[in-house]
């Protein structure tokens, strides 16, 4: 048995990590230390922590993969020192152990062990090496204007499917202060376990707090909560509104003869991939810097991202507003008429003969918010480009997805 301790000795760096044979008697029963070699360089001392919500506090973490060879931990025996590592069962020995950012419990991909995630990064246990960070640009939709994932105020878990094949993350979205802001964990974000490459988000009824679990079936998802604990059924979130575009780049062609008068206009189609009744509204949002935000109260509607919580709730979500928004930026965007149809809404564009001045692409491009207030996840935001061509020189283009 591996136990993880938070050290004794000076600054806590002895006896971090203990075997004990409950099957051995008398002396034999000893706690035994494991050498962590090689020793991890220092970490850098962060910020208090001041959440103002509880939060997870044990400071070792561990988890074995499922062939049970190796158990990877994170453990913090004082506040200027955060140790991943990864521990062999049969020969009782660290493999390779380095300083770490994480301060949230790891997690184990796929029958072997292959991946770990924590703190918003993902590491390679065979090296330990970075392979990725979850970041807002990996996203299909938009977040809060000026944030991204806060790694000095961390809060929220992640785990992997049984299969590997998808990793569920939630982690604080609120800016960066001080004091603290109120902890934003109420997305669980569906990701690619390779890129972190986040494919969608449900909206959670409260914060997530902590350690996630999942059954081996991969039915139910159980996290710790701002309330104490949570039971998100993964396998039944099909029986809701589930919002997802065809596609979520549209390209308008405008000319002066109407050689590409088919290509005026475009159609972005919103299905319901779930059950239940679902609505949808599309707003254009500005790129451009500004500071104005929108504070919704719950979860969708006007001005929000969609996501509804299924029996009603939820928290404030702080969302890109409309209040710096430059003013020729709206009046050059394309109009948008959404349409009732069997399985979702269509979503119809119409170029903008504002934006028909002069040749090329409009700059910026334009970026419309999806929202759906019976969807419980977040629909992913639809990105139009308006060019002007001249119909003398023939152009060819192509549509790639973008995020």
């Amino acid at each position: 048995m591996l136990i993880s301790t938070v050290g004794t000795g000076q600054n806590n760096a002895f006896n971090v990590l203990l075997i004990f044979d409950p099957a051995a008697s008398g002396t034999n029963q000893a706690l035994i230390p494991v050498t962590v070699s090689p020793p991890a360089p220092a970490n850098p001392l962060l910020p208090p922590t001041n959440l103002g919500r509880p939060a997870l506090i044990p400071r070792s973490f561990m988890a074995a993969s499922q062939d049970g060879r190796f158990i990877m931990g994170v453990n913090l025996p004082n506040a200027n020192n955060r140790v991943a590592f990864v521990y062999e069962v049969a020969s009782g020995v660290v493999l390779r152990s380095t300083s770490a950012h994480q301060r949230q419990p790891p997690g184990q991909r796929g029958p072997g062990w292959l991946q770990v995630h924590g703190r918003a990064h993902l590491l390679d246990s065979k090296t330990l090496a970075v392979m990725a960070q979850q970041n807002a640009a990996n996203a299909n939709y938009p977040f809060p204007t000026g944030t991204n994932f806060n790694l000095q105020q961390n809060q929220g878990g992640s785990i992997f499917t049984p299969d590997g094949g998808r990793l569920f993350t939630a982690f604080n979205i609120a800016p960066v202060q001080n004091p603290a802001a109120r902890p934003n964990v109420s997305q669980l974000m569906v990701n690619d376990p390779d890129n972190l490459l986040i494919e969608t988000a449900l909206q959670l009824p409260e914060n997530a707090a902590g350690q996630m679990v999942i059954s081996q079936d991969g039915a139910n998802i159980y996290a710790l909560s701002e309330s104490g604990f949570m039971i998100i059924p993964w396998a039944r979130r099909a029986n809701n509104p589930i919002a997802m575009l065809d596609t979520n780049v549209q390209l308008l062609v405008n000319d002066q003869c109407g050689v590409y008068a088919n290509r005026r206009t475009g159609t972005a189609s919103l299905r319901n991939l779930g059950r239940g009744r679902m609505t949808a509204t599309a707003t254009v949002q500005t790129e451009a810097t500004n500071t104005g935000v929108i504070q919704i109260p719950g979860i969708g509607g006007p001005g929000g991202a969609g996501g509804g919580i299924v029996g009603g709730g939820g928290i404030i979500i702080t969302l890109p507003g409309a209040g710096g928004a430059a003013a020729n930026t709206a009046a050059a965007a394309p109009q948008v008429r959404p349409t009732v149809a069997a399985d979702g809404v269509n979503f119809n564009f119409t170029f903008n003969a504002a934006a028909a001045r002069s040749l090329g692409t409009a700059s910026p491009t334009h970026l419309f918010l999806v929202q759906s207030n019976e969807a419980i996840n977040i629909p992913p935001a639809i990105r139009v480009y308006q060019n002007n061509r001249n119909s003398r020189r023939p152009a060819a283009s192509s549509r790639f997805p973008s995020t």
